[in-house]
């Protein structure tokens, strides 16, 4: 079996990265500890297993020395007025991931000959934030107000109703979005509280973004097993929530 040399400083770099310590892994890497005082060198197996515990690339453990990690953005946290200095590995993988999510759509949009958006970039740091504010609510087409003058879900559905009434919402529109809004009302009522996994994607993965990526694989602009990376879906878990996103996958 061929053994990795990796630095010992690699390997507790990546433990204390990831807020974890040597002995509770000990079942799990028997020696562990001769790994990082330097008396022993891991297989490419079991490195390849500790880089998945550690949520570490397994490419850092080749580097003569820990890297220096830094947020590719502003970094504005705090925790008890205190600056947060070390990010987290989830932190840093769900930002490299959206980062790679915006390279993409961003590609996509211009290889479809999207329309750029006059907004974006159209507002600055000396701009009053009262103004952008009243600039934003235009352009979603919101009134001052809107957010306080409903409450809640049912709310919203009384108002539709006092709009349908005045006939500013077609009947039959109004009615087909209200059984829609029962059934999910008794769906949800009925789900365990760790929710609905595909649902639950509508907000991970975001539903304009999945159906991007859906739509360009099927119509063979992006491989699948990108479209998967993209998602962070694989398999027939991509394809159920492409069918519940009313699309029709091979």
């Amino acid at each position: 079996m061929t053994r990795v040399a990796v630095n010992p400083e690699l390997l507790n770099w990546a433990l204390v990265r990831a807020g974890l310590h040597a002995d509770p892994l000990f079942k799990q890497f028997p020696k562990i500890n001769d790994w990082l005082q330097g008396e022993g060198q891991p297989i490419m197996k079991l490195l390849e297993k500790f880089a998945r515990k550690t949520h570490t690339a397994i490419g850092y453990f080749f580097l003569p020395e820990p890297p220096v990690e830094t947020l590719p953005i502003p970094d504005f946290r705090t925790l008890a007025y205190r600056q947060l200095t070390q990010p987290s590995p989830d932190l840093l993988d769900t930002l490299y991931a959206m980062q790679q999510r915006q390279a993409w759509l961003r590609e996509d949009r211009i290889e479809c000959e999207a329309e750029p958006l006059d907004f974006v970039g159209s507002a600055t740091q000396n701009d009053e934030p009262e103004a952008v504010g009243r600039e934003m609510r235009r352009l979603a087409g919101f009134e001052e107000g809107w957010a306080s003058s409903v409450g809640s879900w049912r709310d919203a559905v009384s108002a539709l109703r006092r709009a349908m009434d005045l006939r500013l919402v077609d009947r039959a529109v109004f009615f087909d979005f209200y059984q829609d809004y029962i059934k999910a009302e008794r769906k949800q009522k009925k789900e365990t509280a760790g929710g609905n996994f595909y649902n639950n994607q509508n907000t991970r993965v975001g539903e304009l973004f999945a159906t991007q990526v859906i739509r360009a694989a099927m119509e063979g602009r992006v491989g699948f097993w990108e479209a998967y990376n993209l998602t962070g879906l694989h398999g027939g878990t991509f394809q159920k929530y492409a069918r519940r996103l009313g699309f029709n996958p091979p």
